[in-house]
């Protein structure tokens, strides 16, 4: 998950297939101590987004670094032939962070 404009947020995204569900992971970095950051994952890219496909669990703050975890309905993300990307909000609901899916593989997203 790379910074957009101009923010200091960035971080990972793992995503793990079990059976009926998928685990995601979210951990960021450069953030602001006592802020929520809302990790959402849409349909489109980060340049061109599309409709919110899953809200995740937010990402509370206690320092510089947190994480959450939420679990999918792999559904959610079995139409590959899209793009789909993770975007993260700060409380203003000003993208602060986005990471797109890649096609191939969708276990560890930069």
């Amino acid at each position: 998950l790379s910074p957009v404009g101009g923010s200091t947020v960035s971080g990972d995204a793992d995503l793990r297939s079990s059976g009926a569900s998928t685990r995601v992971e979210v951990e960021l970095t450069g953030l602001n101590a006592g802020s929520t950051y809302t990790p959402q994952i849409h349909s489109g890219t980060c340049t061109e987004v599309g409709t919110t496909v899953a809200e995740l669990e937010p990402v509370v703050a206690s320092g510089m670094e947190a994480a959450s975890t939420s679990t999918i309905d792999p559904s959610v993300l079995a139409a590959y032939e899209a793009d789909h990307h993770i975007a993260v909000s700060d409380e203003t609901g000003t993208m602060v962070a986005c990471g797109e899916l890649p096609v191939e593989e969708a276990q560890d997203i930069p």
